[in-house]
């Protein structure tokens, strides 16, 4: 039988960051750069609103469910033997969700610093073996200089992946003239994927056993405001298998692309 534990925030123990694992309703944690490691084998993990920012936040557990109502990391790496994952995650650096028998549900901010090439890209790496995943996410450039949100640039780089289920991931926000490398494949369900408006780059679907879809929308206004055009052009098609490329203007760019690749579902695009 497992137990369930309650993450509320840190605190300081002596010189050292402490893990509070109890509802504390007067709790009020210092500022802190801690590396947060979580092992509970047989437990579910509950995080609270938890008001300091860890570099690192580490999550295992072989059976138990985790979910986090609101983190901010540079870094958070949450694994599962049997269990779901669900949560709103802001990270800086990397996101690495991996379960082998539950679903994935997740909102994700990433943040990701304008001076790429010479940063890399802010990631995020979600998989699950038998689950599905349901993921939204939310991209922003920052400026390194004083750590402000622009309106454009940015590297982001998106893996998602599940053995056995279906896939569906949603950008709600992203800069204009940001990079996005998204990579999603799955061997028995559906994937749909709907990039924000912004995207500009190539696409390819593949599938074993069905026609992929491409879906283009009608009207989409210039995110940059500066009333261009959008093309969608495809490259090449076949029964199972699309390529194609999105550009706003008369400018092609190169760098992003979505990758879609489902064995033996239908692969879907909505752009």
């Amino acid at each position: 039988m497992r137990s369930r534990c309650t993450v509320v925030g840190l605190g300081r123990c002596g010189t050292e960051s402490a893990l509070v694992l109890a509802q504390q309703p007067h709790f009020s944690p210092e500022r802190t750069r801690a590396l947060l490691l979580v092992s509970a084998p047989i437990f579910d993990v509950h995080f609270g609103d938890i008001n300091v920012k860890p570099r690192t936040l580490s999550v295992r557990t072989s059976t138990g469910d985790v979910s986090v109502n609101n983190i901010e990391a540079d870094a958070s790496d949450i694994r599962v033997d049997t269990g779901s994952i669900r949560g709103n995650f802001i990270v800086t650096e990397s996101l690495t969700l991996r379960t082998a028998t539950g679903s994935i549900i997740a909102n994700v901010s990433m943040l990701s610093s304008t001076t790429f090439p010479q940063q890399p890209p802010t990631v995020a790496s979600i998989k699950t073996n038998t689950g599905s995943i349901d993921t939204r996410f939310s991209l922003f450039a920052i400026d390194s200089k004083n750590n402000a949100q622009v309106s454009s640039g940015g590297f982001f780089d998106v893996d998602a992946r599940s053995d056995a289920s279906s896939i569906r991931v949603r950008f709600d926000d992203a800069p204009v003239d940001s990079t996005l490398v998204l990579t999603s494949k799955t061997s028995t369900g559906p994937i749909n994927v709907d990039p924000h408006p912004t995207y500009e780059g190539a696409f390819s679907l593949s599938s074993d056993v069905s026609s992929p879809v491409v879906s283009v929308k009608d009207d989409v206004e210039d995110p940059a405001g500066k009333d261009r055009k959008r093309t969608v052009k495809f490259i090449h098609t076949r029964n199972r298998a699309m390529v194609g490329e999105v550009v706003w203007g008369n400018a092609h760019v190169d760098g992003s692309r979505v990758d879609l690749k489902s064995d033996a579902g239908t692969p879907r695009l909505s752009i």
